[in-house]
């Protein structure tokens, strides 16, 4: 993963290596679930972005401890949305990139019939799986300093639809470069969504400022008794945020 650094503080100070991050978080909701999902990942980013570990160490030399060179990390988020996908087009990604800014994407997604994605997000799917398999795009669209993580609301009555939009966007988001930060999590509205949910981006959260992509950690599940709700195989291809008939879910 790529990173934009600034570096601050003389010789025998402590350094402060600041890495800018703007957080995107897209956002289609059923019945309002991942609006509020989105909202409260939002809400705890400043705080969850602001200081690693190293925080306390660099503290501890400002206040007179030791006289070596000390590297304590910030990352400071830029700019922090909660879109809804209706309101949102994933071409900015492509178009509008900060050089000077990670760019770290979020995706929230209900189920809606069929393994379909809800109302409001089907353009932004279908813009999305376009820019996957655009050859102008190609797939080193969003290699540079981009990640992504995604999670989907649905139900596991309907195992074979489960959380498909979700999947399909994070095939999209990998085939186009970025580089997950977690595995892709599966809400279940037949189980605790929300402690599953918290799980979840705790884990992403902790991956993040880690930068373990390479190795995602895996599902929450556990973490919140929702054995159903862990991340299952990959469905077979159907384009990206498509699905096939049957039911949905909740979110």
């Amino acid at each position: 993963e790529e990173e934009e650094e600034e570096e601050v503080g003389a010789k025998g100070e402590v350094k402060l290596l600041v890495k800018r991050v703007n957080l995107v978080i897209v956002y289609g909701s059923t019945t309002g679930t991942a609006k509020g999902f989105a909202k409260l990942l939002a809400a705890e980013a400043p705080k969850a972005m602001n200081w690693r570990s190293g925080a306390g160490a660099g503290a501890s030399a400002c206040a007179g401890g030791s006289n070596s060179d000390l590297a304590v990390e910030a990352m400071v988020p830029v700019r922090t949305v909660a879109v809804d996908a209706d309101a949102h087009e994933p071409w900015d990604w492509v178009d509008e990139r900060e050089e000077d800014a990670a760019l770290v994407v979020v995706v929230l997604l209900s189920t809606w019939s069929g393994g379909a994605p809800p109302v409001t997000a089907q353009r932004w799917c279908e813009a999305l799986s376009d820019m996957a398999s655009d050859f102008r795009v190609g797939s080193s669209a969003l290699s540079l300093n981009t990640n992504f993580a995604c999670y989907g609301l649905g139900s596991s009555l309907y195992d074979e639809h489960w959380c498909v939009p979700a999947l399909e966007a994070a095939r999209c988001l990998a085939a186009l470069g970025a580089k997950a930060v977690t595995e892709t999590g599966k809400g279940d509205d037949q189980d605790d969504m929300a402690a599953h949910f918290k799980a979840w981006r705790g884990i992403f959260w902790d991956n993040l400022l880690s930068r373990s992509s390479a190795a995602p950690t895996s599902s929450p599940a556990k973490a919140a008794g929702a054995s159903k709700a862990a991340v299952a195989a990959k469905p077979e291809p159907t384009g990206c945020c498509g699905g096939g008939g049957g039911g949905g879910g909740g979110g």
